[in-house]
């Protein structure tokens, strides 16, 4: 549950990087929809729960971040993922920056629709939101640093929808 990651003894704890694509809830309108429009306020409620489970202490270790790649245009950017982030972390993370999501990084990742777990979608129009524990980056780098500054956003930079290589990140929700 990425709600309660706090509480789920398979999950442990201590991790480097949380990463998790393209989070979205189920829609109730319909078999085949996915929560877009209808669903937002429920999204939303959803990443502020991550968030604060995310930051709860022992989950993260020093330096830690957390990473939420999701589609930067309607409806998917009325979530208000930034605010989302700071409420629910309690303002406990600070947001690095945000990078163009590069599908190419996650060998063998698949997009799939949350409502029947089947179909992909593109992601052309994805950004990774970057956000690390306020006063607790003790590895000598930042995201930007890692990161080509190029394709590097800053939080008051708009996105720039250019390709951005690879980027060092996993493919599991968490990572040790």
């Amino acid at each position: 549950d990425a709600a309660n990651l706090h509480g789920t003894k398979e999950i442990g704890g201590n991790f480097s990087r949380i990463i998790w694509n393209f989070p979205c809830v189920p829609g109730e309108s319909s078999k085949d929809a996915d929560a877009q429009l209808c669903e937002i306020e429920t999204n939303k409620d959803l990443l502020r729960r991550f968030f604060s489970s995310s930051t709860h202490p022992g989950i993260l270790c020093n330096g830690g971040e957390v990473h939420i790649s999701h589609k930067a245009k309607p409806p998917f950017l009325h979530w208000g993922i930034e605010e989302c982030a700071t409420e629910g972390s309690r303002d406990r993370l600070h947001l690095e920056g945000r990078v163009v999501f590069d599908r190419s990084c996650f060998p063998g990742y698949e997009t799939r629709k949350v409502a029947t777990g089947q179909g992909s979608f593109p992601t052309w129009d994805a950004l990774t939101y970057c956000w690390s524990l306020r006063g607790k980056n003790t590895t000598g780098t930042s995201a930007k640093e890692r990161f080509a500054p190029a394709t590097f956003q800053g939080p008051n930079e708009l996105p720039n929808m250019v390709s951005i290589g690879s980027l060092p990140l996993t493919s599991s929700l968490a990572t040790a």
